[in-house]
């Protein structure tokens, strides 16, 4: 696996000047955090700084709009603001998972290949649908690794997130290929992570409804929420490194590893 890497604050305020919504934001931050996290533990050699940029930017178009267009307009501003080709590709091709041609001509977008080549780009899109799954608030979730635990039955279950048959597939292989990396390295996601401990006990001391907990879906009252909100998931990361090294985390209550 390449270099770790971290969100930047400069990504985070060039998304604010884009004019993205409180909303969107916080999701784009919790599908990197989630992606960023499922990357980590498929034990691959991947390029982190695609996938945390990727999952961050995936949704900039819809500072343009929300519509099925939001794909093609977010590659299209990316580029003008320099963002990378890749970064960019990762916008353009996230829609329902990486459109045929076909399925491009019927939704009115450029005709051309979505499909997603990378597995970088396919743990991006897998991870905006588990933080669907998740924040929601339309299936009951315990904790999250239930959403990966469900992931298929929820799509079966729910139009919202299987869209249709096709997309079902394309997810299905998704889940499978990226579930199978996990589990051949024998990594799962801690139980008791930061988020239902520091995280949600930090927001209830700021007096804040936490978006991080599948029980707390509404955002961040106040513009301190908003700041809270970034300075636990980047937390998040830097305590996913520190488990990922087996040595003692100052970032969690006890100190100690969680296994």
């Amino acid at each position: 696996m390449k270099n770790d890497y971290t969100i930047d604050h400069g990504d985070i305020d060039l998304l604010r000047r884009a004019g993205m919504s409180r909303e969107d934001l916080e999701h784009s931050l919790l599908v990197a955090r989630k992606a960023l996290d499922i990357a980590r533990r498929t034990g691959a050699d991947l390029d982190l700084e695609l996938v945390g940029r990727g999952a961050l930017f995936h949704d900039l178009g819809k500072t343009k709009t929300h519509e099925i267009e939001h794909g093609r307009l977010g590659a299209e501003l990316g580029a003008s603001l320099g963002l990378p080709e890749a970064v960019c590709a990762i916008m353009e091709k996230h829609i329902r998972g990486g459109l045929t041609p076909a399925e491009a001509t019927e939704l009115g977008l450029p005709v051309k290949d979505y499909t997603l080549a990378r597995l970088e780009e396919r743990i991006v899109i897998y991870a905006d649908r588990l933080v669907d799954i998740i924040h929601d608030g339309i299936v009951t979730i315990g904790e999250e690794l239930e959403a990966e635990e469900r992931f298929v039955e929820i799509l079966e279950e729910n139009q919202k997130y299987r869209k249709n048959e096709l997309t079902m597939t394309r997810y299905h292989g998704y889940h499978q290929e990226i579930q199978g990396l996990v589990a051949r390295r024998g990594q799962i996601p801690h139980k008791e992570t930061i988020q239902t401990t520091m995280a949600c006990a930090a927001y209830a001391e700021a007096g804040e409804p936490c978006p991080l907990s599948p029980r707390g879906n509404e955002p961040p009252a106040s513009e301190a929420g908003e700041k809270l909100l970034i300075k636990t998931l980047e937390d998040d990361f830097a305590c996913a490194a520190f488990h990922e090294q087996n040595e003692s985390c100052p970032l969690c209550r006890d100190g100690k590893a969680k296994g």
